[in-house]
This record gives C-alpha cells, sequence and structure tokens, in this order.
C-alpha cells in the first residue's frame, strides 16, 4: 500500500464517498494517521468535506470529541 500524502487523499475520498468517517476510523480502515491534514488538502481541491464533532470511547472507555467527515460533493462530480 502506498503511503504518500496523494495516496492518503485518495484513499480519504473513496472512503468518504461510501459514507461518514471518524478519526479513528480513518487510522484503524485506512491507515491515515493525520485524516484532519489530509481532509483540509481536498478541501483545498474543491471538495466539499463537513466536520461533524461528536464523542466516542477510546480502547481504554474514555470519552473523547472525535471528528466524523462527511462528503457533500466531490471537485467535479454533479449531484
Amino acid at each position: 500500500m502506498r503511503n504518500n500524502f496523494q495516496a492518503q487523499r485518495e484513499r480519504v475520498l473513496h472512503r468518504l464517498a461510501e459514507g461518514p468517517m471518524t478519526t479513528h476510523e480513518a487510522r484503524e480502515q485506512i491507515a491515515v494517521i493525520h485524516p484532519a491534514g489530509r481532509v483540509m488538502e481536498l478541501r483545498r481541491q474543491g471538495h466539499d468535506i463537513l466536520t461533524h464533532w461528536t464523542k466516542e470511547p477510546n480502547a481504554q472507555g474514555h470519552m473523547h470529541r472525535v471528528a466524523k467527515y462527511v462528503l457533500l460533493s466531490r471537485k467535479g462530480v454533479q449531484s
């Protein structure tokens, strides 16, 4: 699996096309350690991605504020 920034952006965009994704899911499912950075870069490219803040437990059961990303529209793709 390629893991440069472009490859990570592609994985994030592909995964978001399937539905909302949290930062935890990005790290665990698609090996993107800094999803906020990749989402910011995708927004700069013109993709419309919403951030919804939620709370989720970590592995030890402690609640943490977590971003959930929702792809509203992809650059160049009409809904």
